[in-house]
């Protein structure tokens, strides 16, 4: 009984500590726009957005509460492409946020359907 209630405050505390980590998220598209939580306080913070074969790159410093908001005048390319951002802080905090671009076939006019089609 003892070593399952240490096991269940250990998963208790690995839960708890990854869900107060650093975060970072795609906020904006145009102009391209990410905010990052839970950082270092006053962390210098490098951020990488990359999309297709468009990649923006920043440093900002994360405030007093390690919140950061990294703004580029410009847009992320549009297409058929997976959007990754990274943010790696000068004291070791660290997030990622990707968006997987899904079902990028192109259509094709008078195709015929296939069995499962229908």
């Amino acid at each position: 009984m003892r070593l399952l209630t240490l096991i269940a405050a250990l998963v208790f505390a690995v839960s708890a500590a990854g869900a107060g980590g650093p975060r970072v998220r795609l906020t904006n598209e145009s102009p391209a726009t990410v905010v990052g939580t839970a950082f270092r306080p006053a962390e210098r913070v490098a951020v990488t957005v990359a999309a297709g074969e468009t990649v923006l790159r920043k440093t900002v410093v994360a405030t007093s509460e390690g919140r950061f908001v990294a703004r580029w005048q410009q847009s992320i390319a549009a297409g058929c492409h997976s959007t990754t951002v990274t943010a790696v802080g000068s004291r070791g905090s660290r997030a990622a946020y990707k968006i997987v671009a899904d079902d990028c076939a192109p259509l094709q006019p008078n195709a015929p359907l296939q069995p499962n089609d229908r």
